[in-house]
């Protein structure tokens, strides 16, 4: 009998990317988010919120002042999108997307 522990998979059943959010605040970034939503039985989807951010690379192995910015996707640690637990792919979807237009006072065409 095999001892290896079973570990589920999820399916990624949808991403949405929205156009960028600007903030009253005139110094501030605009956000820009990734939704992956995911399906792991016929009856429960999740969500995660991806929020993208630009950092300054300087590489240790270069010599020089060689930096460059990059573009990356964090996860989003100021909304409650991981408590968004679903019973279709369509309810998950209206929740996170309430949940952002709620936040941030601004209409989604989804």
């Amino acid at each position: 009998m095999s001892s290896l522990k079973l570990i589920k998979s999820v399916n990624l059943v949808k991403s949405i990317i929205l156009e960028p959010i600007y903030l009253n605040d005139r110094n501030a970034e605009s956000l820009k988010f990734r939704i992956e939503f995911f399906q792991w039985s016929p009856n429960c989807f999740t969500c995660k919120l991806w929020r993208e951010e630009t950092y300054l690379v300087k590489p240790r192995f270069q010599p020089g002042d060689l930096e460059w910015d990059t573009e990356i996707y964090v996860l989003e640690s100021g909304l409650p999108w991981d408590e968004i637990k679903e019973k279709s792919l369509e309810s998950a979807v209206d929740k996170v997307i309430q949940l952002i237009q709620n936040t941030f006072s601004v209409a989604i065409d989804h």
